[in-house]
């Protein structure tokens, strides 16, 4: 192709590129419109939240503490077992346990 063809072909190239643009980036907003929570789902949120919190507090300072250590710092059921004076099966237990009561008081 000479002149006048590979123009055209450089139009093509760049209407093709800003239209696909475009599309990302209404593909984009789309997206963050629909994350965007509503205010009705940060109320639901936020009485999880609190609810959570009420389970935690209602628990044996042991299960607390196991849950906090595995949920929040990120620590193996063997390095809570050695944080708590258990075994790693008791630490297990007691972060399951935990994650029962927290569940069941989610639903009520």
């Amino acid at each position: 192709m000479t002149g006048h063809g590979q123009s055209c072909y450089g139009l093509s190239r760049t209407w093709y590129r800003r239209q696909r643009t475009e599309y990302q980036n209404l593909t984009t907003y789309k997206l963050i419109a629909q994350d965007a929570p509503d205010a009705e789902r940060v109320v639901i949120a936020r009485q999880q939240v609190a609810l959570v919190i009420n389970a935690l507090a209602m628990m044996p300072e042991r299960m607390r503490k196991a849950f906090r250590l595995s949920r929040l710092d990120g620590l193996t059921y063997r390095e809570i077992g050695a944080r708590l004076g258990v075994s790693e099966a008791s630490a297990y237990r007691l972060v399951g346990e935990a994650l029962v009561q927290i569940v069941l008081h989610l639903d009520r």
